[in-house]
């Protein structure tokens, strides 16, 4: 069963994570990193891509738990659509190592996904600021109203 601590703490994870990613792609040593096909394949799929699935799951989780509740179920699609999105851009890099393409496409394509990738996150810390404020208020409505008696 996840909860909202469980999910903002998978989120946190992906932001890091990618977070590191972009600091490899921006690093003085990002040829040689980057171009290492195998051990960054490995690592998004490994590290980042399982960290978005496991976000993706929590959030679902949540939003079949919370489900006419209230009114943020198109917060967490939102935030769920996010997930998939970055799971595609992220697949795009993937493919690249695996038909170890060179480094200068490979470049390229971070180029390209990996500001799509960040500014995706940024949203979805933002949807999850709104859904959490909304989790908790509804909590203390609930708590307010019970105290009259």
């Amino acid at each position: 069963m996840a909860t909202l601590d469980d999910a903002e703490g998978f989120l946190v994870g992906v932001e890091n994570t990618v977070k590191e990613l972009g600091e490899k792609y921006n690093s003085k040593q990002s040829e040689r990193v980057l171009s290492s096909h195998v051990w960054m394949s490995d690592y998004i799929d490994g590290m980042v891509k399982n960290k978005v699935n496991r976000l993706r799951d929590a959030l679902t989780t949540l939003k079949d738990k919370h489900v006419g509740e209230f009114r943020s179920v198109t917060q967490f699609d939102a935030i769920i659509t996010f997930c998939n999105d970055i799971s595609k851009l992220l697949n795009d890099i993937n493919t690249l190592y695996r038909m170890r393409s060179n480094y200068v496409d490979i470049k390229l394509k971070f180029q390209y996904n990996l500001p799509q990738i960040e500014d995706k996150i940024k949203h979805m810390r933002n949807r999850f600021n709104i859904i959490k404020g909304q989790l908790t208020k509804k909590t203390f409505e609930y708590e307010e109203d019970t105290d009259w008696f």
